[in-house]
């Protein structure tokens, strides 16, 4: 269910971009997606690794172990978006290019590409946080987060594509602000669960509420 509804925020861009700014544009957002695939599933495979991490401090009643893994995870999510940006915006038209991408969408293209690296710390975080609630048992908040933020995804898809007018651009937006937003969703549900203390305490070393 997830994975599904994961590959509704890339079937929104291309259907909005291609609906309201034409073929060129819908040819650029195409144009991205092997390489965006490719970060999400870098993305996913380091934060599977962290909710393995965190699943087996939790099974084994090892706070103090489990706040690391978190903390850490935080670093390291920290440092990879960076060098991720950095890259971004030094090589994304020349990916684009070794991959063969025409003249014309070109200049969107890599446009959309560097925003996708710039805010890659967006979906990174996401990916983390609901790796960790996975890895602390309740993976119920972490679909409905993920519901929610699908969602805000598709409505601010139409708003800065079809809206303000931000081009394809706007629809490389959408994904980190969308995805920005959930890590404070969880909070008013979570914290009625018996497992709030245990997040707490996993939580309060990296000053997150």
């Amino acid at each position: 269910m997830g994975n599904l509804l994961n590959q509704v925020y890339s079937i929104t861009d291309s259907i909005v971009v291609g609906r309201y700014l034409g073929q060129t544009a819908l040819a650029a957002v195409g144009s991205t997606m092997p390489v965006i695939l490719l970060l999400a599933a870098l993305m996913i495979g380091i934060n599977v690794g962290v909710g393995i991490i965190i699943s087996r401090y939790f099974g084994q009643k090892n706070e103090e172990l489990m706040r690391r893994a978190f903390v850490n995870s935080l670093y390291l999510g920290l440092f990879l978006s960076a060098g991720m940006m950095v890259l971004g915006l030094t090589f994304s038209g020349t990916i684009l290019r070794w991959m063969g991408t025409p003249e014309g969408p070109l200049q969107e293209a890599t446009a959309y590409l560097e925003i996708s690296f710039i805010t890659m710390i967006c979906p990174l975080m996401y990916y983390l946080f609901s790796s960790a609630f996975r890895g602390l048992g309740d993976s119920q908040t972490a679909l409905y987060c993920l519901i929610v933020s699908v969602l805000s995804n598709i409505g601010l898809d139409v708003l800065f594509v079809a809206g303000v007018r931000w081009g394809g651009g706007g629809g490389a937006l959408c994904r980190p602000c969308s995805a920005g937003e959930w890590p404070g969703l969880p909070g008013p549900r979570h914290w009625r669960r018996p497992c709030r203390r245990r997040w707490r305490r996993c939580c309060c070393s990296a000053n997150i509420p």
